[in-house]
């Protein structure tokens, strides 16, 4: 699904990542950890093509399709919540009446997982709380149904209850992703794959299994 090969990002003078190597396959769920300032947020960036500064390659299979989700994506602000919804998972494909009605249910389903009331569909995203916000914006990603996500901190401003739905949700998906977040237990809980950028090197190290997996390798 994808491929990056010797993947190189300075900012300036400073090196981040460096020829970092690795691919993605359908059903891996990793969880990219590092110190911070290491570059997870910049890799996930290169990844989603919002930032093409870089050498080497990424490469995706030409039908993969990818969804983001940015630490603090306040770029929405004004439009409304349903419209924003609806577009983020249409994309360019006009949606028939039926399948619009069966795309409201599924927001629905959502938004009760997440514990958002319903009127929250005719809100202006600029209107939401950061909680709020946070899963609005999952809701478009999960129900997205992307071949691979890429999560950068979705843990932040979630409520327990909200966090271990969204738990649940990504045990049980096919999609792929890679998630970065502070939550320790949650990386455990939801991946099978860990990428560590190294603070010294720059370069990527993967470690097959769960986080904890990679804490008992860390100590030895």
């Amino acid at each position: 699904m994808l491929k990056v090969s010797n993947l190189v990002k300075y900012f300036g003078d400073e090196l981040i990542l460096n020829k970092v190597s690795f691919n993605v396959e359908k059903g891996n769920k990793i969880a990219l950890v590092g110190f911070n300032g290491t570059g997870k947020t910049t890799l996930l960036k290169l990844l989603a093509g919002l930032d093409v500064d870089k050498l080497g390659s990424i490469q995706y299979h030409p039908k993969a399709t990818i969804a983001f989700l940015p630490q603090d994506p306040n770029f929405y602000d004004k439009q409304n919540v349903a419209t924003y919804l609806e577009s983020y998972v249409s994309g360019d494909e006009k949606l028939s009446e039926e399948a619009r009605k069966v795309l409201l249910r599924n927001i629905e389903i959502m938004f009760a997982g997440f514990a958002l009331p319903t009127e929250t569909k005719e809100k202006k995203i600029g209107q939401l709380s950061s909680g709020q916000k946070t899963k609005v914006f999952l809701t478009a990603i999960l129900l997205k149904k992307a071949d691979l996500m890429l999560l950068d901190e979705p843990t932040n401003n979630l409520d327990l209850p909200a966090l271990i739905w969204l738990e649940d949700f990504l045990n049980k998906t096919e999609s792929a992703f890679i998630v970065v977040s502070h939550d320790k237990k949650f990386l455990d809980n939801v991946s099978n794959k860990v990428f560590e950028i190294d603070w010294n090197t720059h370069d990527l190290k993967i470690t097959a299994g769960k986080y904890s997996d990679y804490l008992v390798k860390q100590s030895k």
